[in-house]
């Protein structure tokens, strides 16, 4: 692996527990991990984290800019849908981490 780049990412869980899922993940990758609102706080004080809010997006977006990262993660509050921002800041994709199943959403 070493003759991959070391990705820059910048994570935003907004104080949410996929702040711990994010630590353990990127401890095993060959990246840089810039973070932002890891400490675990259920009454989440900077926003809401649900990336599907485009405004709670400002943060993780300005933070890429300015780190010149190449990738920005914003999961949700329970850690199971994830906002990707890419470098170019134009593309979103939203992952799902479970199964869909009727019923889930």
């Amino acid at each position: 692996m070493s003759n991959f780049k070391k990705l820059k990412v910048v994570a935003a869980p907004t104080n949410s527990i996929a702040a711990s899922y994010l630590s353990a993940l990127f401890e095993k990758l060959p990246c840089q991990l810039i973070k932002i609102n890891f400490d675990l706080d259920g009454s989440f004080p900077v926003h809401q984290p649900d990336p599907l809010q485009f405004e709670t997006l400002a943060d993780l977006q300005k933070k890429v800019k300015e780190e010149g990262a190449d990738l920005g993660i914003a999961p949700d509050g329970d850690g199971d849908r994830i906002f990707l921002s890419m470098k170019n800041q134009k593309l979103f994709l939203l992952l799902t981490l479970r199964p869909y199943s009727p019923g889930n959403y």
